[in-house]
This record gives C-alpha cells, structure tokens and sequence, in this order.
C-alpha cells in the first residue's frame, strides 16, 4: 500500500490510523497494568503472571 493509495481512499486511511490508534492505547494499558499492580502491593510473581 502505498501514501498514494491513502490519499485517494477515505476507508484506508481511516484504517491506518485506526490500526496506530489502536496499536498505541494497547502498548499503554500493557505498560501501565504492571506498574499500577506494584504500586498497589503486588509481588513481582502476581506482577509477571499478568504478563501472560
């Protein structure tokens, strides 16, 4: 796909950043889940099991 395709098409731009959208709230709450756990008195095993 090329830049050309994403200025021509409404729908595949609007697919490409919902994609980047939803790729960037999915890597926050992944990152965050951890952090808020430790801070809330998880031990590091409970921590790390969230991971699976």
């Amino acid at each position: 796909m090329s830049l050309d395709h994403l200025r021509h098409s409404p729908r595949a731009a609007l697919a490409s950043v919902t994609i980047v959208v939803a790729n960037t709230v999915m890597g926050a709450v992944m990152t965050m889940t951890p952090v808020s756990m430790s801070e809330d008195g998880a031990t590091l095993t409970i921590v790390g099991s969230a991971r699976i």
